[in-house]
């Protein structure tokens, strides 16, 4: 980007129906635009994260949680509906989680590799 650049964080507009205010299913989009070009959309990226493989008991959730950083292990408490991440393996590492289990208050889930699976505790 050129000098004059600057990043504006936008959530004002819904990209789906146009409607400015409320609920947007996208609200960290950001756009970089040049200042020079007449606020000409130059980058445009949306934080998106993956969910699934959820387990769930009567106090907390379990489940996998993919971004663009990597993958983590998140428990969900349900009475104080905070979350937390127990475990986690950075892009690139050639490690990745896959299934969630939970039994008598203890959490589960599965780490593979290219080589080999192993079931951990959280």
């Amino acid at each position: 980007m050129a000098s004059n650049a600057r990043a504006v964080l936008t959530n004002s507009r819904d990209p789906v129906s146009g409607s400015a205010g409320g609920f947007s299913p996208w609200p960290n989009a950001v756009a970089a635009s040049d200042s020079a070009a007449s606020g000409r959309v130059i980058q445009r990226t949306t934080r998106i994260d993956s969910y699934f493989n959820p387990s769930i008991d009567g106090t907390s959730v379990v489940y996998i949680r993919q971004t663009l950083q990597g993958m983590q292990v998140e428990v969900l408490n349900l009475q104080t509906s905070r979350s937390r991440s127990i475990f986690s393996v950075n892009k690139g590492s050639g490690r990745f989680l896959w299934t969630t289990a939970i039994f008598a208050g203890r959490r589960y889930f599965t780490v593979y590799n290219s080589t080999s699976s192993s079931i951990h505790r959280g």
